[in-house]
């Protein structure tokens, strides 16, 4: 399995992705009512923007990562790995959100 883990680490380069694995992120304190909400919670990736950290994501990398994510489901690693989850679903719906909005300025600008 670490053989797996550095192959993935290999595989994806540098990336935010290496903060969470190495442990490196902030983690922020979370009350008991919600840590309910904390597998849904995104600001986490907004917060690491704000501290500096690049939260991209190529599209080249995301099958990588979900696989990464599913090895360390595999390791009970499940905090590492709901996080990367997130960040995937973080970055798809950003470009969801600047898809819509360049759909919807084009639908104003030429109607």
């Amino acid at each position: 399995m670490q053989l797996a883990l550095q192959n993935f680490k290999e595989a994806l380069g540098d990336g935010i992705w290496l903060t969470f694995l190495e442990g490196k992120a902030n983690t922020y304190e979370v009350d008991a009512t919600s840590s309910l909400l904390q597998y849904k919670d995104m600001q986490i990736f907004r917060r690491l923007e704000e501290e500096g950290h690049s939260v991209e994501l190529s599209w080249n990398k995301v099958t990588t990562l979900f696989n990464l994510a599913r090895l360390l489901e595999q390791l009970h690693n499940t905090e590492t790995a709901s996080t990367l989850y997130r960040l995937i679903l973080f970055k798809v719906f950003v470009c969801v959100c600047a898809c819509a909005s360049r759909h919807i300025l084009l639908c104003i600008l030429f109607y």
